[in-house]
C-alpha cells in the first residue's frame, strides 16, 4: 500500500497552481506528522539508554525571566517515564522562561556541577545592556 498525496496528485494534474500547492504545505504542514506512540516509544527509550540501575539524573538548563542562565543538576529518580513525564509538565508549569529537562546517568551527572550566570550584569558590564547573550554553560 503506497501513500499518495492528493496535493501532489492534483498539481501533476494542472488542477493548482505551484502557488496554490506551497501555500498548501506551508499552512497544513503534512510531511512531519509522526505517529504519537512512536514518539512515545523514542522518548522511553531514551530514558531507558540514561538509566544505570534503574535511575537517572535530570538536568535543568535555562534562562530566567531576570536573564539570570542556569544549569541544575537533579537528584536521582526512578526511571518510570510516566512519573518523570510528569514531574517534567509541573517544571515547565512554573517555569519563568524558557528552559529544558534531559536526563543523564547518576555516574555522570556526579561530575557535573549547578552553575548560575547573571547574564543581565554581565551585559551592562560589557556596555550592552539593551541586549543580553546566552553563551554555553
Amino acid at each position: 500500500m503506497t501513500k499518495t498525496n492528493p496535493i501532489k496528485e492534483a498539481f501533476q494534474k494542472g488542477l493548482i497552481t505551484r502557488k496554490q500547492a506551497k501555500t498548501y504545505f506551508k499552512f497544513f504542514q503534512t510531511t512531519f506528522v509522526e505517529d504519537k506512540l512512536a514518539e512515545k516509544a523514542k522518548r522511553f527509550s531514551y530514558i531507558y539508554s540514561k538509566a544505570e540501575n534503574g535511575f537517572v539524573v535530570p538536568i535543568t538548563e535555562g534562562c530566567d525571566c531576570d536573564g539570570v542562565q542556569y544549569k541544575h543538576i537533579g537528584q536521582p529518580v526512578k526511571a518510570v517515564p510516566l512519573v518523570l513525564e510528569k514531574a517534567e509538565d509541573e517544571a515547565y508549569e512554573w517555569a519563568d522562561g524558557t528552559m529544558d529537562i534531559y536526563y543523564e546517568k547518576p555516574s555522570i551527572a556526579l561530575k557535573m556541577k549547578n552553575v548560575s550566570i547573571d547574564r543581565t550584569a554581565e551585559a551592562f558590564e560589557n556596555g550592552h545592556s539593551h541586549s543580553i547573550i546566552l553563551g554555553s554553560i
